[in-house]
């Protein structure tokens, strides 16, 4: 198997399984014995690793979500519990996750080695959360370290996307939209700024397959004449706290990139 082809396979199980943790009966608990539910413990914990920084921080480094979604939800958490404390937090959380799935998993053996020196061969520039989440300690149960080698390794992919993404003009609103329209309210976004995107949506080209690159190049320019819009018209935080993000694990998003 060649590089190319190997990422194609790898890439993919880790963008799904790296986040596996984030909602589970487990992790819920967690959080609530530190005062957070759910979706305050997805963002404080995720983002904790960074510090206790501003919230455009915290946007900056997630990309894709409204950013006043991303305030509310830090502000509120950030009050109730230290970013840091809740960023271990999370990390622990990953480890149990792992213990709890992984425990007996043959694989594991060459899996975790083969991590470890992917992860010691990373660079950190440009990749914020995840120079942070690595920094973190890790477990040495091998069921633990693996799960928490699958969460960094897949902030380690989500950050070169992200920076790919800002690379080619594109804003991360707009590349969201492109790809998945569909699930714009769990990031924050309203259905009537949903529906101008409609028009991102890559169409079949002549052989059935989808043309992405065509599909960005008009929300850009859609985006270039929104951009004055700043968040006038964003939708303001929900007052239960729930929005979409509260789906469990297994409902199929991707929250990332």
């Amino acid at each position: 198997m060649i590089d190319a082809e190997l990422l194609a396979v790898a890439c993919s199980i880790i963008r799904d399984t790296g986040w596996a943790f984030y909602f589970t009966p487990e992790t819920l608990a967690r959080g609530a014995e530190l005062g957070l539910d759910r979706v305050h413990f997805y963002a404080l914990g995720r983002g904790g690793v960074l510090g206790d920084v501003e919230p455009a921080v915290v946007s900056a480094a997630f990309g894709y979500f409204n950013p006043a979604l991303v305030a509310g939800l830090w502000n509120a958490a950030k009050a109730v519990v230290r970013p840091r404390v809740a960023g271990s937090a999370y990390m622990q959380c990953s480890a149990e996750d792992g213990r709890l799935k992984l425990t007996g998993l043959g694989t594991l053996a060459g899996f975790v080695p083969a991590a470890d020196k992917i992860l010691a061969a990373t660079q950190v520039d440009a990749f914020p959360l995840f120079a942070g989440v690595a920094a973190e300690p890790m477990v040495d149960d091998i069921a633990g370290r693996a799960m928490q080698l699958l969460i960094v390794l897949r902030e380690y992919r989500g950050s070169a996307h992200l920076v790919a993404v800002r690379a080619v003009g594109l804003d991360t609103k707009t590349a969201h939209f492109v790809t998945r329209p569909n699930d714009a309210a769990m990031f924050g976004w309203g259905a009537r700024r949903r529906a101008r995107h409609r028009r991102c949506r890559p169409r079949p080209d002549a052989g059935g397959r989808r043309d992405h690159g065509s599909a960005g190049a008009t929300c850009l320019r859609g985006a270039r004449r929104e951009r004055a819009d700043g968040v006038r018209g964003w939708p303001a935080r929900d007052p239960t706290g729930a929005h979409q993000l509260t789906r469990p694990a297994n409902a199929g998003a991707d929250l990332n990139a």
